[in-house]
């Protein structure tokens, strides 16, 4: 059988046919895939932008937070120091003050002489030019002892007087001398702290009680502690001191 060129030419036309069409289905993706390459591309790019973008905003915000911390860092010291400044010029007008409680108020004897009272009980000539002038506190508890507060006109006069205040432990007050006084209260000497070094002493008190120390004073406005009468005292200026002294002496475990 003899196979024309004709037939031949339909031959490989239907075998080419198919593969056309592939190659052109093949082309067609090929372009799609193109195509979402290029948009993925695109996107990509986009992307990184704003990548970019987000870094660069998170980058400036850290650096407000950073500005932010350090000025209200900033702020924070001013007030501390301006704090501190007013503290330490409220205990220097406060220097030459003493204040004496237990004694109650009378129209026998004025503050000046209740005054060099208490020095002769305990040994301290007072006189009228050693004082500068002395007046009753008020009080807002009913059951709070009587107080008046004497401001010194001589530093020695006053820490003398202070300093002597122990040899009150056996005296009450009908024990003053010239006053005329029959009550039998306790008299006491103490310093004019500041609201903050009141506040501080009163929380300072309450830990030595629970962790039994023996003693608590002042002296110029610093608070003293002692557990007995040989050890060392420690000094406690501050709540943040205090805060570091109950860390070192927690309460004792048997205290309920």
């Amino acid at each position: 059988m003899v196979i024309t060129r004709e037939e031949i030419k339909n031959l490989f036309k239907e075998a080419i046919e198919p593969l056309e069409r592939k190659i052109d289905n093949l082309s067609n993706r090929f372009q799609e895939l193109k195509r979402l390459v290029d948009f993925l591309n695109e996107k990509y790019d986009d992307i990184l932008v704003q990548l970019k973008q987000a870094n660069e905003k998170i980058q400036r915000q850290g650096t407000s937070l950073k500005q932010m911390r350090k000025y209200l860092d900033d702020a924070t010291k001013q007030a501390h120091d301006a704090t501190n400044g007013f503290e330490n010029l409220a205990e220097y007008l406060r220097r030459d003050c003493l204040k004496i409680s237990g004694v109650p108020p009378s129209e026998n004897y004025t503050c000046n002489q209740l005054v060099m009272a208490v020095g002769q009980a305990i040994g301290v000539q007072v006189k009228e030019e050693d004082l500068s002038t002395s007046h009753p506190l008020p009080t807002f508890k009913e059951d709070a002892p009587p107080k008046i507060i004497v401001e010194f006109t001589r530093r020695d006069t006053r820490n003398s007087f202070y300093a002597n205040r122990r040899k009150l432990i056996d005296k009450k007050a009908s024990d003053l001398p010239n006053l005329g006084i029959t009550a039998e209260s306790k008299v006491y000497i103490s310093e004019s702290l500041t609201r903050y070094k009141k506040g501080l002493f009163g929380e300072v008190n309450k830990l030595r009680k629970r962790i039994r120390w023996k003693h608590i004073w002042t002296q110029n406005s610093r608070i003293y502690v002692k557990e007995s009468d040989k050890s060392a005292a420690v000094v406690i200026d501050s709540y943040e001191d205090l805060v570091e002294f109950k860390s070192r002496h927690p309460p004792r475990q048997n205290q309920s």
